[in-house]
């Protein structure tokens, strides 16, 4: 599992989730394990 930052194109926000990765057959496919919150700015991104 790891900690995923998405950022939204055209706007400051950051979405934080925690993701997982799973082999189903030949590929490596991620689902979202939980989705912690957005982000408007650095400060707020340290805070989730």
């Amino acid at each position: 599992m790891f900690v995923r930052v998405k950022v939204t194109p055209n706007s400051p926000r950051k979405s934080v989730q925690i993701v997982a990765s799973l082999r189903v057959g030949d590929k490596v496919r991620q689902k979202i394990v939980r989705y912690i919150g957005v982000a408007q700015n650095d400060e707020e991104l340290e805070e989730l």
